[in-house]
């Protein structure tokens, strides 16, 4: 299982319930990259569209359309081009669907599909924050320029989205309602066990 706990607190998060980047000078960038390795920890692979898989090591960049994934015992730091940071835990999956710093134009879209991550957003949060979501099983996340982590668990056999924000807020929603969670909200930490039940808040 996926050992979020640890790599929260590495950076600080409380992580609650115990359940729990550029080319070369002088070459412009390709039209699909949107950002670079900057720390990597054990084994970490980008697989495209078509199934094709290249390994990552610091310095290199990544694309959009790509899946990022880990190995066990690996951890893998991002900058995007847009100033945003993410952390990807060991023995996750995050699949990066769509992107765009461009002003106007603005678009983070990814897919949470294994383990889980920590992210400072950057800044395409704050310019278009409603640009801005990342999808799990059981919710959709959106937020508001913001400090947070997101995570698949398991409890008791039966899978869970987690998520807990430090700064700012973020929004889960699904078909049965949604939950806006912040420093200054009623919860800043928030599970959500499946796609007909509503995020619930849980006070810590």
């Amino acid at each position: 299982m996926l050992n979020m706990l640890s790599m929260i607190r590495k950076g600080g998060l409380p992580w609650v319930l115990g359940i729990l980047i550029l080319g070369g000078a002088g070459l412009a960038k390709a039209a699909s990259e949107i950002g670079e390795v900057v720390y990597l920890e054990g084994r970490a692979a980008a697989v495209d569209g078509t199934g094709a898989r290249r390994l990552l090591r610091e310095g290199v960049r990544f694309e959009a359309g790509e899946t990022l994934r880990t190995l066990a015992g690996s951890e893998l730091r991002l900058r995007f081009d847009d100033g945003a940071l993410l952390t990807l835990a060991e023995s996750s999956a995050l699949n990066l669907q769509a992107y765009s710093d461009v002003a106007g134009g603005e678009q983070f879209e990814a897919e949470l599909l294994e383990g889980g991550f920590r992210s400072a957003t950057g800044a395409i949060a704050r310019a278009a924050p409603s640009a801005y979501r990342v999808a799990t099983p059981f919710a959709v996340l959106g937020v508001r320029g913001t400090d947070y982590a997101l995570g698949l668990v398991e409890v008791s056999g039966a899978p869970e989205v987690v998520a807990v924000v430090q700064e700012g807020l973020i929004a889960l929603e699904n078909s049965a309602g949604s939950l806006t969670l912040g420093v200054n909200q009623p919860f800043q930490f928030a599970r959500v066990v499946s796609l007909t039940a509503a995020p619930q808040g849980v006070a810590v």
